[in-house]
Formats: structure tokens, sequence, C-alpha cells
């Protein structure tokens, strides 16, 4: 699982989609497996990692921290010209 890991950060799609499929479906027919169940595997892993990133960013967007973000962004003055 690392090296395909490895291989979806490489920036040449969106998230790694198409390309951790591609790189799980070889690996699994390298070790005899079933290619479909390495298209599956990969399609879940993904799904988890999505609805992971939505809620650590309602997490962020909740938190105190983010709050200040906003109202520290919103009160910069508008540069002079």
């Amino acid at each position: 699982m690392l090296p395909v890991i490895l291989v979806a950060t490489v920036p040449i799609s969106i998230a790694g989609w198409g390309v951790r499929e591609s790189a799980l479906v070889l690996a699994f027919s390298y070790a005899g497996l079933p290619e479909s169940d390495g298209l599956v595997v990969s399609v879940l892993f993904g799904g988890v990692l999505f609805v992971v990133g939505i809620i650590g960013g309602m997490v962020w967007l909740a938190s105190p921290e983010s709050l200040r973000i906003s109202a520290a962004w919103k009160s910069e003055a508008p540069p002079s010209e």
C-alpha cells in the first residue's frame, strides 16, 4: 500500500484519483490477486480519505482559530493607492 500512496501523491491528477486506482490494480495483479479487488480497495480508500477530509474541514471551520483568522482577514484595511 505504501508504494501506491507514494505514486498517488505525484501531482498529475486531482487528489490522486485514477493514478491510485491504476497503481493498486497493477500491484494486485503482480501479487496474484484479482484486479477488481484492487480497484474496490482503492475506491474505498479514496472515499474514506474524502470523508475524513470533510469532517476535518468542518471541525476546522467550527474552531475558534478559524474564526480569529476570518475576523483578522476582514479587519485588514485595504491598501491605499
